[in-house]
């Protein structure tokens, strides 16, 4: 009977957190928002906010990391996922990037890489 306890206590516990999760217990605003990209003056610094309509509630949705931003980012719902531009340094300084358009889940913090393709910014000759 013990066994049978514990297990159901476990399976409560279990099922409230997703409940949590499902009805959208986040760090966003609630309600409509506006989703943008905003660039710093330097390199890499490209993010993904969000704001409502009437300028309140300015939340940083994904914020560059080293030499990683984004560029771009759509959705229709924090509560399923966005699709967002990841522009990341391959070495060589920032002269090679690969752009990366991914899914990301914003509940569950998860991202899944769609689509990758290189690019080397050095000028072309002649």
């Amino acid at each position: 009977m013990h066994f049978v306890k514990s297990h159901m206590r476990l399976f409560l516990v279990t099922v409230g957190a997703l409940i949590l999760v499902a009805c959208g217990w986040s760090r966003f605003p609630s309600g409509e928002l506006v989703m943008f990209t905003a660039f710093g003056p330097h390199a890499f610094e490209g993010r993904v906010l969000v704001i409502r309509p009437d300028g309140s509630g300015l939340t940083t949705v994904l914020a560059p990391q080293g030499l990683l931003d984004y560029a771009t980012a759509y959705g229709n719902s924090l509560k399923s996922f966005i699709l967002v531009s990841v522009d990341q340094a391959t070495g060589g300084g920032t002269n090679q990037t690969t752009l990366s358009i991914a899914q990301y889940r914003p509940i569950l913090n998860l991202f899944t890489s769609l689509q990758q393709q290189r690019h080397d910014k050095r000028p072309a000759l002649g």
